[in-house]
């Protein structure tokens, strides 16, 4: 929902970060926490994947607040 607005600003560079940290750092380890660390199984998997999209929309509005207009 926030892409329109990275788009515009012209800040997708720092959009590919956020993913990278995302997706190749938190959604790995919070799989292997919840689902095979604390053996939650399938509720484990969908914990991280909430968790995996609150990162991502965090980091985005973080690097929107501190972009200058």
């Amino acid at each position: 929902m926030l892409k329109g607005v990275i788009k515009a600003l012209g800040i997708q560079g720092k959009a590919v970060y956020v993913h990278l940290v995302c997706h190749w750092g938190i959604f790995p380890f919070s799989t292997w926490l919840f689902a095979f660390h604390l053996e939650m199984g399938i509720v484990g998997l969908w914990v991280a994947k909430i968790i995996l999209e609150w990162s991502i929309v965090s980091m985005y509005t973080l690097i929107i607040t501190t972009h200058s207009w």
